[in-house]
């Protein structure tokens, strides 16, 4: 069924007094019309100027008026009635817009609809499934490079105070101290002792 109906209401720039329903109120006037549609649909005719609305954007709603829903549940039901075969049930069509609760069980496509949805259910596990793991063995990687990066810390600790010690008996080789010049009270110059020069 096509909901195209002629154009002529639209989209107001300034809120007036016949701007009085919402569009959930006007949801609920399409559904005691025996036409249901969902609270997207009916924004969606405010989009395409199919009703008389004003759209407010500080509450991010639409406010219709009463006169333009009514005339275009009209012309919604005039389609109806043109598309239903003869001798048809009165019961409206389904559509995307109908409600499950609404729609028949027992059908062909209803039984393909409930087996896509089960297999795409299946499939929606099974990817969380493989997801959990995956972070399951992200979790233990991460927990290893903790593990590694201590270790490393530590030993580059270690690493670091016996350079320090090497660097201190380096220094303690190069420049001998005060004492080690002089023995017995004689200060030695040079490589040579004064008094083993003279023996």
């Amino acid at each position: 069924m096509s909901d195209q109906v002629g154009r002529g209401r639209t989209l107001s720039d300034k809120r007036r007094d016949e701007h009085s329903l919402t569009s959930l109120e006007i949801q609920r006037l399409f559904e005691s019309s025996g036409i249901p549609r969902s609270q997207r649909s009916i924004e969606r005719y405010c989009r395409d100027g199919k009703l008389d609305c004003f759209r407010d954007p500080d509450e991010d709603r639409y406010y219709v008026t009463p006169a333009s829903a009514e005339t275009l549940i009209g012309q919604l039901k005039e389609i109806q009635a043109r598309h239903a075969p003869a001798g048809a049930s009165s019961t409206p069509p389904l559509t995307a817009d109908t409600p499950s609760s609404a729609r028949g069980t027992g059908d062909a496509s209803t039984a393909d609809e409930l087996e896509s949805l089960r297999r795409e259910n299946m499939d929606l596990k099974i990817t969380n499934r493989a997801k959990d793991y995956f972070i399951e063995q992200l979790k233990g990687d991460r927990e290893r490079l903790a593990q590694d990066f201590k270790g490393l810390v530590v030993e580059f600790g270690e690493t670091k105070r016996e350079v320090g010690e090497l660097k201190a008996q380096i220094r303690m080789l190069r420049a001998p101290n005060e004492t080690d010049r002089i023995r017995g009270g004689k200060e030695v110059t040079g490589d040579v002792d004064e008094t083993a020069a003279a023996a």
